[in-house]
């Protein structure tokens, strides 16, 4: 791959991003963290964080040398041994940076990296095949007069840099303040050696405000406004949709309406695939759907499973099946509204750690809202919802993961500025932020399902298999956040268990199975 640079004046990067999100497509935003560290020869220790990975290479003053200290990958867990290693063997000294790269995938093998606030400015860096027309690129570029060289006009500019070196440890052994405060804002556990996924989750900020603040620069809309932030359909990008389905004879179909109705072009329809896991419902789903078929746009297929096996394995069935990095899970009682897809979709392609979960409002069958006519013609997010996350009474001893002792009230998204302050394992009520993720209806990426090892057959019947699947959602420094621009519709059934007194008492089974989970090797 052929590799050319440009320097991007502070005053002209934020425009520039803009300029080839309109011009392209929509970047990830990526966070990274990097650590120069010297030894008295001038030796250096690479280290960068990356999607909460660790990459250590070893730099030689003499480059003919041979390096005594391989390139290591190093998982998130034990990073303070890390530098404490680093200064056993001589490294003492470090320059350490906080970095912002928005990635655009131009196409035809072509990328081009924005990086801002480097150790050498704010740096463009294409990546592209010989002979490769880079037109498009050059004339934005040259709009705002940025001058593009080589790699050696890159090394001669960072030449002029003269960084400063501060201490790795202070003289009470304590590591360098950037280097724990970048950790934290990366979602990396620079200082913790726990391995317990309980005191993992205690070490995790849920504190996006920096995707906030670039999701309102590139879409000039609010990550977390009620209001739709998406104008720009052309942002969408393929996704698969996961509906695990069990005897849900009376809303499937509606569920595959809401689906069809949403607000994007038949072609872009074509980009969705659907995956229903029929798990063992007495009337197989296909044959429910049959001759419904050739109304929607999307591709759909069932998968039966002929013994119920439970929503997790049906779940991980459908995320097995699905063709496209982008996934949605939701249930088959859940109706979307015509934004839904859209606005899950642009927050996925632009961050890429994080679960996305909408709120839910309440619906009977035979609502108006629940008319198969009224969904085709799309529906419009509630902005009145009955989700506990807005509002929650909370009586004394009511079983949950958390024990409560008095009673009140918790308003969790009011309390928790959009879930932004709900970090650091803080409880509200019965609640924390792993509590968050109800699988009813959320998004991520196929990669974050990977890490977390998906939804854990552990559990019998109703509850907490949400909860656990957003632990290790948070021990892996995953955000949690909420989309309240496209609230679902739930249609209400009665308990899936059979009757209430039943409901409680599988919950009460998997509250015991979750906490000794929790304090499992994780």
């Amino acid at each position: 791959m052929e590799k050319r640079y440009a320097v991007i004046p502070k005053e002209l990067f934020d425009g520039v991003v803009v300029e080839f999100a309109r011009g392209f497509s929509l970047p990830e935003i990526q966070r990274k963290f990097t650590v120069y560290a010297y030894d008295m020869n001038d030796n250096q220790l690479n280290i960068r964080f990356v999607d909460q990975k660790c990459d250590v290479k070893y730099v030689s003053v003499d480059m003919n040398k041979e390096p005594t200290i391989p390139s290591l990958f190093i998982e998130n867990k034990n990073l303070k041994r890390l530098f404490e290693t680093a200064k056993s063997l001589g490294f003492l000294k470090v320059n350490v940076g906080f970095v912002i790269s928005l990635n655009f995938d131009i196409g035809n093998n072509t990328k081009v990296i924005l990086s801002k606030d480097t150790f050498a400015d704010n740096i463009l860096e294409m990546r592209y095949k010989r002979g490769t027309s880079l037109t498009k690129i050059e004339e934005i570029l040259e709009k705002n007069k940025i001058k593009v060289i080589d790699r050696e006009g890159l090394l001669a500019y960072l030449e002029k840099k003269d960084l400063v070196k501060e201490d790795m440890f202070d003289k009470f052994g304590s590591l360098n303040q950037k280097i724990r405060k970048y950790g934290e804002m990366i979602g990396i556990d620079v200082l913790s050696n726990t391995r317990s996924l309980r005191n993992r989750i205690k070490n995790f900020s849920n504190d996006y405000s920096l995707y906030e603040d670039w999701f309102t620069k590139i879409t000039g809309g609010d990550i977390g406004g009620i209001e739709s932030a998406i104008k720009n359909r052309d942002f969408f990008k393929p996704v698969s949709i996961v509906i695990p389905c069990f005897n849900s004879n009376d809303t499937i179909l509606k569920s595959l309406y809401s689906i069809e109705s949403q607000s994007l072009s038949k072609g872009q329809k074509k980009l969705i695939d659907v995956v229903i896991v029929d798990d063992g419902s007495k009337e197989p789903v296909f044959e429910l759907i049959e001759d419904s078929m050739g109304d929607f746009s999307f591709d759909l297929k069932v998968v039966r499973i002929e013994k119920n096996s439970g929503l997790s394995n049906a779940r991980n069935v459908g995320i097995f099946c699905c063709k496209s990095e982008h996934l949605i899970l939701m249930d088959s009682d859940i109706l979307l509204p015509r934004n839904y897809i859209l606005e899950h979709s642009i927050r996925n392609q632009l961050i890429p750690q994080a679960v996305f979960v909408s709120l839910k409002k309440n619906i009977e069958n035979d609502s108006r809202l629940a008319d198969v006519e009224t969904i085709r013609k799309g529906l419009e997010s509630p902005t009145i919802v009955d989700d506990l996350r807005i509002f929650r009474e909370v009586k004394p001893g009511q079983p949950g993961l958390h024990k409560t002792t008095e009673e009140t009230t918790i308003e969790i998204l009011n309390e928790t500025d959009y879930f932004k302050k709900f970090g650091f394992g803080r409880t509200i009520g019965a609640f924390d932020l792993a509590t968050m993720t109800i699988g009813h209806n959320l998004s991520t990426r196929r990669k974050t399902l990977d890490k977390c090892k998906y939804f854990s057959r552990n559990f019998t019947g109703w509850g907490l298999e949400d909860s656990y699947f957003g632990a290790k959602i948070v021990a892996n420094g995953n955000f949690v956040i909420p989309v309240l621009s496209s609230n679902v519709y739930h249609i209400d059934h009665s308990p899936r268990s059979g009757s209430e007194e039943a409901k409680k008492g599988e919950f009460k089974k998997n509250i015991e199975i979750y906490n000794k989970l929790l304090d499992e090797e994780f």
